[in-house]
């Protein structure tokens, strides 16, 4: 979700799993972490109290960034799509992150899922209506089009409200499984918890 901007997706998403993860810790909910992308699964075992929030914290790589968080990756090889295809021929993956994230999760769960919605979006689909027979879900996603901080011409302004209708159908097709939130810069952490109850 990152893509060099000063208020990154990221940045809020992280944020936001800060706060909530907070606020249920607080409330004395185990709270876990799954953390995914291509290169594999991060778990952070469901618990409660203070440690558990370090841990979480840990996790995202929390660090203060001139007022911003940032998130510092590990990943320091980078292979073309050449070079990814024969190391998984290599070393294959039974499956992709996204899979082995929501399917790690054993024990019937409340799921606040945190995803922009533009990668592996027909996977996280078919995954939403496998998990929500066992689980109860919420989707919060960061919207890229709102995010958008570029100057804005009238070809730019044709391309983004062409994704804006996408994101539109992609959104309204996730609710049809789980509540799915759209969220902006601007929107507050006190909305969302609402929107949540």
């Amino acid at each position: 979700m990152r893509k060099g901007l000063r208020r990154a997706k990221i940045d809020y998403a992280s944020t936001l799993l800060l706060h909530l993860a907070t606020i249920l810790l607080k409330k004395n909910y185990r709270v876990g972490l799954v953390i995914y992308d291509d290169g594999g699964v991060k778990i952070v075992k469901p618990s409660r109290g203070r440690e558990q929030l370090n841990r979480i914290r840990a996790a995202v790589k929390f660090k203060p960034e001139k007022g911003l968080i940032s998130l510092r990756s590990n990943v320091i090889l980078r292979f073309s799509e050449k070079g990814r295809k024969f190391m998984g021929k290599l070393f294959p993956r039974k499956r992709s992150g996204l899979s082995e994230a929501l399917l790690s999760i054993k024990e019937p769960s409340y799921l606040i899922i945190i995803t922009d919605l533009m990668g592996h979006t027909p996977l996280l689909y078919r995954l939403m209506l496998m998990l929500k027979k066992k689980h109860k879900a919420v989707i919060l996603s960061p919207n890229p089009i709102l995010f958008y901080t570029e100057d804005i011409n009238g070809e730019t302004l044709k391309f983004l409200y062409e994704k804006y209708l996408e994101r539109e159908k992609t959104v309204r097709k996730f609710n049809t499984l789980v509540p799915t939130i759209d969220l902006g810069p601007s929107d507050y952490l006190k909305d969302i918890v609402r929107e949540l109850r």
